[in-house]
């Protein structure tokens, strides 16, 4: 058999790097900065932002497990009754 022939893999032009990970950046901090608005849209400019995100925040991970426990029922095969008749 033939064994297939790989070439090593080559690291990125660090500029690319760079210019990649200031766009994650920028993307991250508008995101969170947005979220920030939404909420505090949603408290008044009297509420507590730091509240606000906390209850956004447990919610979030609430539903984060709950679709991760949805998940792994669905991925779980029935049990079998060896009991049956």
């Amino acid at each position: 058999m033939t064994q297939p022939k790989f070439s090593a893999p080559v690291p990125p032009d660090p500029e690319v790097v760079r210019v990649r990970m200031a766009a994650w950046y920028r993307a991250m901090e508008f995101s969170h900065e947005m979220l920030m608005a939404g909420l505090r849209d949603r408290i008044g400019p009297d509420g507590d932002i730091q509240e606000a995100y906390r209850k956004w925040n447990e919610d979030r991970r609430s539903r984060k497990w709950r679709h991760a426990e949805e998940d792994q029922n669905r991925n779980t095969l029935p049990e079998v009754n060896n009991d049956a008749p």
